[in-house]
C-alpha cells in the first residue's frame, strides 16, 4: 500500500482529501501525517442518486495509529462495509494547509442497487448482511504481534489490513482455526509478502471459516514459521 496526497480544494470549510467513483460497497481510508494534524475533524460521505450522506465522522486523534516514528502517525481512519454507493468522499475540516498529510482510499466489493421487478412495480427482497466486526492487535496505537485471533468459532472472513514493523520481510498468513496453529501449517490464502515497513490489505469476496480466523506473521513462504511481534493487524469478520 502506498499513500498519496489528496487534492486541497476547500469547499464550505471542508477539504477533499480522497475521492473515488464507482458502484462500491466497501471503503477504507488510511491517514499518514505529522502529529500536528491529530486535532483535525474528518468525515466520510457516500453518494447515491446524486445525494450525499455522511457515513462516518471523527477526529484524526481518535484513529487507531500504527506510529511509524515519533513525529508521524499512520492509521485506518474510516472503514465502511456492505454499503453500496456511487462514490465515496473523504473530507477534513479546516484543512487549508494539508500538504504534509497523506490519505489513501480503497474501494471494492461491487454490489448492484436494488431494481424493480419487470411488470410488478415492486422491489425484490434484499438480504441485509450481518454487521461486520473489527478486531485490532491493540488499542489505541495498535500493538505489534506475531499473530491475532480475529474470531474463535464459525464466521465469515471479510478482510484485513496489516503493517510489517520489523526490519525484514514477513509473510502474512490466514488460517481457518480458533487458535494459532503449529509451525508447518498451510494457510488458506496465498501468503501476502510485505517488506520492512510496508502495509497491505486483503480485499476480496467474503468466505466462510468453520473453526475461526487467525492471522499470523511467518518468516517463510508456503508454510508457517512463526515470526516475532512483527505485525500490526486489523481483521474483519461477520457472524453467520
Amino acid at each position: 500500500m502506498s499513500f498519496h496526497a489528496g487534492p486541497a480544494a476547500v469547499v464550505g470549510g471542508w477539504t477533499t482529501v480522497a475521492y473515488q467513483e464507482g458502484r462500491w460497497s466497501h471503503c477504507d481510508v488510511w491517514f499518514h501525517g505529522p502529529v500536528g494534524y491529530l486535532a483535525r475533524t474528518w468525515r466520510l460521505l457516500g453518494r447515491n442518486g446524486g445525494v450525499w450522506a455522511v457515513l462516518a465522522t471523527g477526529d484524526i486523534g481518535s484513529i487507531p495509529l500504527l506510529a511509524p516514528n515519533a513525529g508521524e502517525r499512520t492509521g485506518l481512519a474510516a472503514s465502511i462495509r456492505g454499503w453500496p454507493c456511487d462514490a465515496f468522499l473523504m473530507e477534513v475540516a479546516n484543512g487549508a494547509a494539508l500538504a504534509p498529510a497523506e490519505w489513501q482510499m480503497y474501494c471494492w466489493g461491487r454490489e448492484a442497487a436494488p431494481s424493480a421487478v419487470a411488470g410488478s412495480g415492486a422491489l425484490p427482497s434484499v438480504v441485509v448482511p450481518a454487521p461486520e466486526l473489527r478486531t485490532d492487535s491493540g488499542a489505541p496505537a495498535g500493538a505489534a504481534v506475531a499473530s491475532l485471533v480475529v474470531h474463535a468459532g464459525p464466521c465469515q472472513f471479510s478482510g484485513f489490513s496489516v503493517r510489517n514493523v520489523s526490519a525484514g520481510p514477513r509473510y502474512v498468513m490466514v488460517f481457518d482455526a480458533a487458535a494459532l496453529p503449529a509451525n508447518g501449517a498451510v494457510p488458506i490464502l496465498e501468503p501476502l509478502l510485505l517488506g520492512a515497513g510496508q502495509s497491505g490489505v486483503w480485499e476480496d469476496d467474503e468466505f466462510a471459516c468453520s473453526a475461526g480466523i487467525v492471522i499470523a506473521s511467518s518468516t517463510t513462504d508456503g508454510i508457517l514459521t512463526i515470526g516475532g511481534a512483527d505485525l500490526r493487524i486489523t481483521g474483519f469478520h461477520r457472524h453467520p
